[in-house]
């Protein structure tokens, strides 16, 4: 079959040779056919027998392509392997790049993307024979400023995969790429952005990457944009930021630089329209504080006296943020340390507004508070000195009077954005003795624990499972609870999650 199958490929690619074709599309389909009745190795052996440039220039030079030859390139493209693709074919990407068709052009991006990611085959582009091989780069570098988002997100891929390579880096950094992107950061906001978004991801893969990166003032410019009149600008690039903030290096450059000490003067300036950016500057400093608490409580208390402040504010996305944040330091063992300093402020002003917060407040703002409560209340560390069972239960109990009590009420709730978080927060209870004390004290909870009629859901059954693995696991469950309510919950946990007894599965069936 393969043979007949080459001899009419080969057929229909000299008619594509051919000064007399004026339908390229017609041609592409009938070798689509063709190739549709071969299994992929017979594909891969077709494909070396024949010579594929003509069928690639025809479709680089289709002013618009049906989607039958897009699905053709697409099947003989995907069945060669990246070193035969970039060793052999760079003329042809290189016009392929160029083409008309943004569709061709995509699809050879997205080739170039699945080749980038073998190490081996991306270096066929440094070359030194061929100066396609820097030309591909470069159209890629300038394809960023395409109108198009998936064009983009390709040039990316492409880009954030060479920077990898130590064999790719040199070029890169070299001038005629600095000259190609700041062609492209000039040439709209969009680009601009998009150029940022490349570069705050090559400075994640080395402490070398990123300097390379500063040396060529994109890390300024993006600091600079943080405190953009702009709102949206301003909020892109403190994502940008935060992203940036992931990595060791990129903390310490954002330190040692002096960029967080720009961002704190911010904070405090007089700007109109500071209720819009104010939230992004506190996601900066909860990046920052989750990795490194003893940072921002060292270099920028300011941050914390602001945290602290900001819970009670009337704006809802600065309090939402403000609560977030406080959660994502203090999950940590040195964030409870950090907090655990400003015992009048953390207890009286923070703890309690959660207190009230969770009594009444929108549905949004006590999700947020309870997830909250239980990040700080969760220690997945060892605790030998007991130090973080004193803080967590001392928070604890610093909420409102009776505060298991208001946690099981929320758990009972009928909303499920209300009661999986609550239940979150039994569960971190448990895993302390005073909690499971606390839970013991409140009537009904045990008898609650175990009624599986009030989870209809897959979530809030294993919410509500998780709890009981928990206590049945623990060391101190002895401690806490009487025999006959340990018992019942080691029959729960051997049932499992999702157990139902043959009286309610017989009632059910009667109901239908």
């Amino acid at each position: 079959m393969s043979e007949n199958i080459v001899e009419k490929l080969k057929s229909s690619i000299s008619e594509l040779q051919s000064d007399s074709c004026s339908n390229p599309n017609e041609i592409f389909i009938d070798l689509k056919s063709l190739l549709t009745v071969a299994n992929r190795k017979e594909i891969v052996t077709i494909l070396n027998e024949i010579d594929l440039k003509p069928v690639f220039e025809r479709l680089n030079e289709l002013p618009s392509a049906k989607e039958e030859s897009v699905e053709l390139f697409e099947t003989v493209l995907t069945s060669l392997s990246s070193d035969y693709l970039l060793s052999r074919f760079q003329d042809e990407i290189v016009r392929g790049l160029q083409a008309k068709s943004e569709k061709i052009c995509n699809l050879w991006l997205k080739v170039l993307s699945n080749c980038m990611k073998e190490e081996d085959a991306a270096n066929n582009l440094v070359n030194a024979d061929n100066q396609q091989s820097f030309n591909i780069l470069l159209l890629v570098v300038k394809l960023m400023a395409n109108a198009s988002e998936t064009t983009a997100k390709y040039c990316h891929t492409i880009l954030s995969n060479a920077a990898q390579y130590n064999s790719l880096q040199m070029h890169l950094f070299s001038d005629n790429f600095k000259a190609a992107f700041s062609d492209v950061k000039n040439s709209s906001e969009v680009a601009k952005m998009r150029v940022y978004d490349l570069m705050v991801a090559i400075s994640s893969f080395s402490p070398f990457c990123l300097n390379k990166v500063d040396e060529m003032g994109y890390l300024i410019d993006l600091i600079a944009n943080v405190s953009e009149d702009d709102p949206l600008i301003a909020l892109n690039c403190i994502q940008l930021v935060i992203d940036l903030s992931l990595t060791p290096h990129g903390r310490d450059y954002l330190h040692t630089s002096g960029a967080l000490r720009k961002i704190v003067g911010k904070m405090t300036e007089e700007n109109p329209l500071m209720h819009l950016i104010l939230p992004g500057y506190l996601r900066i400093f909860g990046s920052i504080g989750k990795c490194n608490p003893s940072l921002v409580y060292n270099d920028y208390n300011v941050v914390i006296q602001k945290l602290l402040e900001f819970v009670i504010s009337s704006d809802e996305a600065l309090l939402s943020t403000a609560i977030e944040t406080i959660g994502i330091i203090g999950e940590t063992v040195e964030g409870k340390q950090m907090f655990a300093n400003y015992v009048s402020e953390f207890n009286q002003i923070c703890l309690q507004t959660f207190g009230r917060l969770i009594s009444c407040s929108s549905t949004n703002v006590k999700s947020r508070v309870l997830t909250t409560i239980a990040q700080l209340l969760s220690v997945n560390e060892s605790d030998p000195n007991g130090e973080m069972a004193t803080i967590t239960e001392t928070w604890f109990k610093a909420l409102l009077p009776h505060p298991a009590e208001k946690i099981l009420s929320l758990a009972k709730q009928p909303f499920q954005e209300i009661r999986l978080p609550a239940l979150n927060v039994i569960k971190v209870m448990a895993t302390h003795l005073w909690g499971q004390k606390q839970l013991a004290a409140v009537t009904g909870f045990v008898d609650y624990l175990m009624d599986r009629s009030t989870e209809r859901e897959k979530a809030g059954k294993e919410a509500k499972y998780d709890i009981v693995v928990e206590i049945v696991q623990s060391p101190f469950g002895t401690f806490a609870f009487n025999r006959e309510s340990l018992s019942r919950m080691k029959r729960y946990y051997h049932e499992g999650p999702f157990f139902v007894s043959t009286e309610t599965a017989v009632a059910i069936e009667e109901g239908r």
